[in-house]
């Protein structure tokens, strides 16, 4: 890289955000295993089924389900997928902690009572926009962490996409606030590249902020 073009807060922004996205890559190859390992362990269960190796579904007189010889592969299946969605808004969590941990160090704002919209003030002082989707971003980890009725309905006013699909907060009220939400790899890439798009680029000068290791 051109050290005229080299701004270290950038380097730090980079640096920050491909270790989430690695750490969110691998649980998902780790995840994907899990998946074709069940669904083959299914594969072969149904095999013997058919081949009469293993007793099938059984049924009452009424044609209820009595028993299913691939319930304990569904519950299985339902494991996976939850475990995806907690992994997905953790890394959630540690991308918006990302991006706030270099603006912080960027902008000097480091006190508690600096919140999103002053940290996106000064930003726009030295000419970086900060995304909407980092805002969105924002109260969704704040859904995750605090898990409120409150937090869901300020993530819902502004993305109800990220709710899982017929939800309504009016009328359903899970146990976990935070379960509502269902985050796809899109939406994901989406806030990643909203993250980056919003800090320092190699474009702004490095003498610009006056960091002492620069």
């Amino acid at each position: 890289m051109n050290w005229l073009k080299f701004n270290p807060y950038a380097y730090d922004l980079e640096t920050a955000v491909g270790l989430v996205r690695r750490g969110l890559q691998a649980a998902e190859r780790a995840m994907q295993e899990d998946e074709e390992r069940v669904a083959a362990e299914m594969a072969e269960n149904n095999r013997r089924i058919a081949a009469g190796e293993v007793e099938g579904a059984t049924f009452d007189s009424d044609g209820d389900l009595l028993n299913d010889p691939n319930e304990g592969y569904h519950y299985d299946f339902m494991d996976i997928e939850s475990t995806q969605m907690e992994v997905r808004k953790s890394m959630m969590i540690a991308l918006y902690h990302a991006w706030e941990r270099v603006v912080r160090k960027l902008t000097g704002l480091t006190s508690s009572k600096h919140n999103h919209t002053k940290l996106g003030a000064a930003l726009a002082e030295i000419n970086i926009v900060v995304t909407p989707e980092v805002d969105h971003l924002r109260r969704l980890v704040n859904l995750v962490k605090h898990n409120s009725k409150e937090k869901m309905l300020t993530l819902w006013e502004v993305r109800p996409d990220l709710f899982y699909q017929g939800f309504k907060p009016g009328e359903h009220f899970p146990d976990d606030w935070s379960d509502t939400v269902r985050l796809t790899s899109e939406q994901m890439a989406d806030f990643f590249a909203a993250v980056i798009a919003s800090g320092p680029t190699h474009d702004h000068p490095r003498e610009a902020y006056g960091r002492a290791d620069s």
